[in-house]
């Protein structure tokens, strides 16, 4: 994980602390998420195209994959959670090309 923090944003991981593992089933994926303490300036690698900054009170999670670690993180932090609401997987329809 240090190596990859590194790799794509050239900071160095101080302090690394799991979060959680969560099942991303659309993808069919397990992920291991951790909250980094990172030092250095951020630099991405050409893959990335941009980076935003929130302060932790402006996250606004949502109730599926990267979103429940993003909520757990909160509530280790005693933060309130405003969950972005967004529609359920059934219901969001797939874009077609228009010709």
């Amino acid at each position: 994980m240090a190596r990859e923090v590194k790799e794509e944003l050239d900071l160095d991981v101080v302090e690394a602390n799991i979060i959680g593992n969560y099942i991303f089933e659309r993808k069919n994926e397990v992920m291991l998420c951790y909250h980094v303490v990172t030092r250095g300036t951020v630099k991405l690698s050409p893959e990335l195209a941009e980076y935003k900054r929130y302060k932790p009170a402006e996250l606004r999670p949502w109730r599926r994959a990267t979103g429940l670690a993003v909520a757990d993180w909160m509530r280790s932090r005693n933060l309130d959670i405003v969950w972005d609401e967004r529609p359920a997987l059934a219901a969001v329809q797939p874009q077609t090309a228009k010709t």
